[in-house]
């Protein structure tokens, strides 16, 4: 169990550190579109008004247009960095279940649903799961039980539109009395 802890600390600092660096990035980025795409033009239209005339102020739709595009990225870096901090903190979830597919390193976790009269085990809806080989703790196969650690919020634990990206992923131990182990 004190493996399983390590292996996830290392994970979770890895995981925190990777979303902060990319928070700089963007917000580095952020800063860059303002100073020339918004800044930039505006100041050259102000200053070209004696040049030619009131008529030239109606360039300035343009950055604004711009500027409305940045305020809309500037509220989304806000929810990101948000998210980040809570992410810090530790506020994470959690999914245990059974592997049904794995496609590279894509998984799919499901629950067991109550046997019925098949001999082999019924699963839920599966979830899906982008887990690095770096964030697992062994080589899973389909059948495992495993317990998997991800951002709760949706600005940070989207990997694409079908996968949520893990923090990282341990096996289970399963129970004696386990429905999976019952029905195989």
């Amino acid at each position: 169990m004190n493996d399983i802890n390590d292996f996830y600390v290392r994970c979770f600092k890895s995981y925190v550190r990777q979303k902060q660096f990319i928070s700089i990035l963007q917000f580095l980025l952020l800063l860059i579109y303002f100073g020339l795409v918004i800044a930039a033009p505006t100041y050259l239209i102000i200053n070209g008004v004696s040049r030619f005339g009131l008529k030239s102020l109606f360039a300035l739709i343009f950055p604004a247009l711009w500027a409305a595009l940045f305020i809309f990225a500037s509220l989304y870096y806000i929810r990101c960095w948000r998210a980040t901090a809570e992410l810090a903190k530790g506020k994470t979830a959690e999914k245990t279940g059974y592997i049904t597919k794995i496609q590279k390193n894509n998984y799919s976790i499901a629950d067991t649903l109550p046997l019925t009269s098949s001999k082999r085990p019924k699963y839920s809806k599966p979830a899906g799961f982008h887990i690095p080989p770096s964030r697992c703790s062994g080589n899973f196969k389909p059948g495992d039980k495993i317990t998997i650690i991800y951002a709760r919020s949706r600005e940070l634990n989207i990997y694409d539109r079908l996968h949520l990206a893990a923090i990282c992923a341990f096996p289970c131990p399963t129970e004696p009395n386990d429905n999976h182990k019952k029905a195989s």
